[in-house]
């Protein structure tokens, strides 16, 4: 089996590849291409937040139900209410867990500089994905009336000067901690984090956000996940991880679905791209609290 970072290279290349002999790739292919692997690896990454809270924190399952679905209600009335903060609360939040899902191995480094070192590094490809596919995300946000709201945030020169600091100083803050964490260690991260900007740069925004979301992130977790469920699960292996993970994935591809056709059928005055966009943001809060847990569990397990 191809690791995540293997995998993201293969994809990258082969996506590469393919522009060269057709030229650009079709929408249709780039949306059936995505949702495709948002679907099987995407999604299934949040899909046993239940088991990872109740099992490091021993709360009950009454209790993970209830906080899990107050915050999807705060997300989704705070999207209803004013995209605009909505839209930027989202991007601030899957900064700090893109980054965390990344560097959260390293135990060696204080927990304040850290958690500074996950801000950065995901703001960094974030803003990256947005300065340059500024192009397509106009033209998505055009293609419907309810999208031209967020233009205002997505026009933002901001994102330019994120771009420009978040990625300096994440590499003068990292760099300094290679005595510790290994020089081989720093080099490969700057090397995914160099690879990721030269994909985003490259691959329309909906291939490279998938490949990076589906592989560097998704399936590390995943793998962390089963880990961490081999250790406290007796002969817990890969076909049991397979159908813990089902339910609550079929159970959000099935929520999604019914929006998207309620969309597609004006029963729901709104459109399927912000559909998607406010489902995943309210499932993002949840679930960085939960893997938030899970990495503090994680980290004092490595210090033991």
């Amino acid at each position: 089996m191809l690791k995540p970072r293997s995998l993201f290279i293969f994809l990258n290349v082969i996506l590469w590849l393919l522009q060269l002999l057709i030229g650009d790739i079709p929408t249709w292919m780039q949306v059936s291409f995505a949702a495709s692997l948002i679907a099987l690896v995407g999604i299934p990454h949040g899909a046993i937040d239940h088991v990872l809270f109740v099992k490091n924190t021993k709360a009950s399952p009454l209790f993970f139900y209830g906080f899990y679905l107050a915050l999807i209600t705060l997300i989704v009335f705070i999207w209803l209410l004013f995209p605009h903060v909505g839209l930027v609360m989202f991007l601030i939040l899957s900064a700090y867990h893109f980054g965390q899902s990344q560097l959260s191995s390293y135990n060696k480094i204080p927990a304040l500089i850290k958690a500074l070192l996950y801000f950065l590094w995901g703001s960094s490809i974030l803003s990256a994905l947005v300065v340059y596919n500024q192009r397509e995300i106009f033209q998505i946000c055009g293609a419907s009336q309810d999208l031209l709201q967020l233009l205002v945030v997505f026009q933002s020169p901001i994102f330019k000067l994120v771009l420009l600091i978040s990625t300096l100083c994440f590499l003068l803050f990292f760099a300094r901690f290679a005595s510790r964490i290994g020089l081989k260690n720093v080099a490969i991260e700057l090397l995914i984090l160099g690879l990721i900007h030269l994909s985003f740069f490259t691959q329309s925004i909906l291939i490279g956000f998938s490949i990076y979301f589906a592989t560097l992130h998704s399936m590390e977790v995943l793998q962390e996940e089963f880990d961490f469920l081999k250790t406290k699960i007796f002969n817990f292996n890969f076909v049991q991880f397979i159908w813990l993970l089902l339910p609550y994935t079929l159970l959000s591809l099935f929520g999604i679905a019914l929006l998207l056709m309620l969309s597609y059928f004006t029963f729901l005055p709104m459109s399927g791209t912000l559909i998607v966009f406010i489902s995943i943001s309210a499932l993002t809060l949840p679930h960085s609290v939960v893997m938030e847990q899970f990495y503090s569990v994680l980290r004092k397990g490595r210090n033991a």
